[in-house]
């Protein structure tokens, strides 16, 4: 069997040519003027919410504990007057864990 894209020589059963890799099998002719029926798949819509809780988010009983956890420390440190503490608690350790609490998560 000889390879119709370079000439190589090949075993007659073989199924590629093993020196430019074209294919001895006839591949289905396409319909003229029409594509190839794709392959279909349900589409997943992703759903986001605050309120509903999912495999990787609160729902909204932790996420509200959380907040009320959040501003009671913040009480705390300003009833203490320890400039640190405040600085540290209410400018930067409370928002990124309300912000972290609060975002949008996937639910499905």
């Amino acid at each position: 069997m000889t390879c119709p894209s370079c000439g190589a020589v090949a075993k007659p059963a073989a199924a590629w040519c093993g020196q430019c890799h074209a294919s001895f099998v006839a591949a289905s002719p396409v319909p003229a003027g029409r594509w190839a029926p794709a392959a279909t798949s349900p589409v997943v819509v992703p759903v986001h919410s605050r309120w509903r809780g999912g495999p990787t988010s609160f729902g909204p009983v932790g996420r509200v504990s959380w907040t009320v956890a959040v501003l009671l420390v913040a009480a705390f440190a300003l009833f203490s007057m320890d400039p640190f503490f405040i600085v540290i608690w209410i400018g930067v350790v409370g928002p990124v864990l309300l912000r972290s609490v609060w975002k949008r998560a996937r639910i499905s």
